[in-house]
């Protein structure tokens, strides 16, 4: 049974008219999609600008004279509270 599959895996001769006396063109139609349906790409997300060093920034001035231990004071996150030592 296997001579019989390499003997029809071998071509036949080409005939004369098998090959064309000049070449055939056609044009490529694809009706398939259309401008519609195709999706522009989204643009290559741009990288990070590069973060700024810690030391490089300017500190903020804050006035503690009015403050020292005992002294109520009102915290952003936490609120009311009662100021029982600072550190210079």
């Amino acid at each position: 049974m296997a001579h019989l599959l390499t003997a029809s895996m071998t071509a036949d001769a080409p005939a004369a008219d098998d090959i064309p006396s000049k070449p055939i063109y056609t044009a490529f139609d694809d009706d398939d999609e259309t401008e519609e349906d195709i999706k522009p790409k989204k643009p290559a997300p741009q990288p990070a600008p590069a973060a700024v060093p810690a030391s490089a920034k300017p500190k903020a001035v804050v006035d503690t004279s009015k403050v020292h231990a005992g002294v109520i004071v009102k915290h952003k996150a936490f609120g009311l509270g009662q100021v029982k030592g600072m550190a210079e």
